[in-house]
């Protein structure tokens, strides 16, 4: 009977394995004088569109539309986020709805690796400088561990606790 319920343990969490996405998402925070920005997405995501295609049409850069952000504590959907390059001075433009102005347009580091068609978010804290009013921002970009790495953290978990209690036990 023990076996069975073991057995079943194992196969529902390799189940759980198999369906879980492992898309790293990366969480976002764009932090400066009077103004919190927190949004999530992909940690290499694909463009809904890129240079030209983008509402500043400045190359090389890319945008990701439909964005869900939290502004102050308010969620807003339908956002627009533009990447730029380093040689456009890097950084990101936050556009509200996805027009302009935008309510953040900052330069400095560039936030990710890779051309503009395939980019990947680089961790870490980046200094940016708000060209909208020239103060000073943070963006800092985590990693969020995707579902199938918290599954099998929980199982080597669950299987080290089956081994001690066996041991203690036995």
């Amino acid at each position: 009977m023990k076996s069975i319920r073991v057995l079943s343990a194992v196969v529902i969490l390799l189940g759980l394995c198999s369906t879980a996405r492992a898309i790293p998402i990366d969480l976002f925070v764009v932090s400066g004088p009077g103004t919190t920005v927190t949004f999530l997405l992909p940690a290499s995501p694909t463009p809904t569109g890129t240079d030209l295609a983008c509402p500043a049409a400045l190359p090389p850069e890319f945008c990701i539309s439909g964005v869900t952000t939290t502004v102050n504590g308010v969620t807003q959907t339908g956002d627009t986020l533009e990447f730029f390059d380093i040689s456009q001075e890097g950084g990101l433009a936050l556009l509200p709805g996805g027009s302009f102005p935008p309510l953040v347009d900052l330069v400095g580091a560039q936030l990710y690796t890779g051309p503009v068609t395939a980019p990947t978010f680089l961790e870490g804290s980046f200094a940016q400088t708000n060209l909208i009013d020239n103060t000073d921002f943070t963006v800092t970009i985590t990693t969020i561990p995707e579902p199938s790495s918290l599954v099998l953290l929980a199982s080597g978990g669950l299987g080290m606790a089956a081994v001690l209690r066996r041991r203690l036990v036995g």
